[in-house]
């Protein structure tokens, strides 16, 4: 029968022995699992912190990552803006050439303008030139009117004296 109890043939000596055995074996058994329970904590902090470093590494690569994509949309932007800079420096000197084009095209206006009024000055002396010989001409004319009119009185009265002397 299995009933029985198996320490019922042991003395109490040798129960006594088994009991402190057990007792070593319990105490050295707690000790070990005090320590393999140290060794676990010791190893879950461990991962625990592990778990932790690897969380904020990847929240820095995160970020890490978006920065490097705003550096990357700077970097075009700079680029942009730098091609309208050279844009805008091309107008730039294309106006200065414009103002330097409209300096030069005044400072030929105002010549034409000094050298139209030497024109109309020359053109109103010349009028007044042309008018004062007109009226020289037409004196001239009148006294060559009035000498032709004394030579042919004088050439009536040469050919009056001619007929005189023949007759």
């Amino acid at each position: 029968m299995q009933d029985e109890d198996p320490l019922a043939d042991l003395g109490l000596e040798e129960i006594k022995a088994q009991n402190k055995q057990l007792r070593q074996a319990i105490v050295s058994q707690k000790y070990m699992y005090e320590e393999e329970k140290k060794t676990l904590e010791a190893q879950f902090k461990a991962d625990n912190t592990k778990d932790l470093k690897i969380a904020d590494l990847e929240q820095r690569l995160s970020e890490m990552d978006f920065l490097l994509d705003e550096a990357d949309k700077l970097e075009t932007e700079k680029a942009d803006l730098q091609e309208k800079l050279e844009s805008m420096n091309e107008y730039e000197k294309m106006v200065e050439e414009m103002v330097e084009e409209i300096a030069r095209k005044d400072d030929e206006q105002e010549d034409f303008v000094a050298k139209h009024a030497e024109l109309q000055e020359e053109a109103r002396l010349m009028e007044e030139l042309s008018n004062q010989m007109e009226t020289y001409n037409k004196e001239l004319q009148q006294e060559i009117d009035e000498r032709n009119q004394q030579v042919d009185g004088l050439k009536e009265e040469v050919e009056q004296l001619n007929f005189i002397i023949i007759e």
